[in-house]
């Protein structure tokens, strides 16, 4: 069996490859787009249809960047908030906890007073 360690290294590996296939697919998409959005202009020149087609990848390239990089902020701040939740919400258990725990020994301290005192 693997242990922790290999596995992370693994699954960072995955995540890699993963994100190159899926930044592969992206380049491919946003290449048939413009060619799709530069064959639209006839009257371009190849040089022409070939610089459209150029920026318009570039672009689309671009606005994706900038919308993963929201999305990963995005995710990053909520997580940060979750954990501060989660770990407000664990203190404000256990305090429960240990106050029903303490009125738990104050009752039997009482009720054994009550009972010694017969």
């Amino acid at each position: 069996m693997r242990n922790d360690r290999e596995t992370l290294g693994a699954d960072s590996g995955i995540a890699q490859l993963e994100g190159y296939l899926l930044l592969q697919a992206e380049r491919e998409q946003a290449r048939a787009d413009a060619e799709i959005f530069a064959s639209r202009m006839a009257w371009l020149s190849p040089t022409e249809h070939d610089t459209v087609v150029r920026l318009y990848a570039e672009e689309r390239l671009r606005l994706t960047r900038w919308t993963l990089e929201r999305i990963r902020d995005r995710c990053h701040q909520l997580s940060t908030e979750y954990e501060t939740r989660y770990a407000e919400l664990r203190r404000r258990l256990l305090s429960g906890c240990l106050a029903l725990l303490c009125a738990t020994l104050a009752v039997n301290a009482v009720l054994m007073a009550v009972v010694l005192e017969r």
